[in-house]
């Protein structure tokens, strides 16, 4: 769930229907309270990764930013997978 939905305006801007993006988001709050409280009813697990700002370059950080977020991603799956094995062989 992207927390910062104004961040998608140019992508909905390039939509047929751009003018959905501002019912969407002035409704916000509405559809995020419902999408966690369906969310509390099903058994999941939520994984979080993290990575601190590599660089104070704007420029490079823009540069980096895919390979950084796949970085974190197979990292986390790494992880993850490893943490399940070493439970499983208890």
């Amino acid at each position: 769930m992207k927390w910062n939905f104004k961040d998608l305006s140019k992508g909905f801007a390039a939509q047929p229907d751009a003018s959905a993006f501002e019912g969407l988001h002035k409704q916000s709050k509405e559809w995020r309270r419902a999408m966690i409280e369906t969310a509390l009813s099903v058994d999941i697990r939520i994984v979080v990764s993290c990575v601190k700002h590599h660089s104070i370059k704007k420029s490079i950080i823009e540069d980096t930013r895919v390979a950084v977020t796949k970085f974190a991603f197979y990292h986390t799956l790494m992880r993850v997978a490893l943490m399940l094995r070493t439970y499983r062989l208890r």
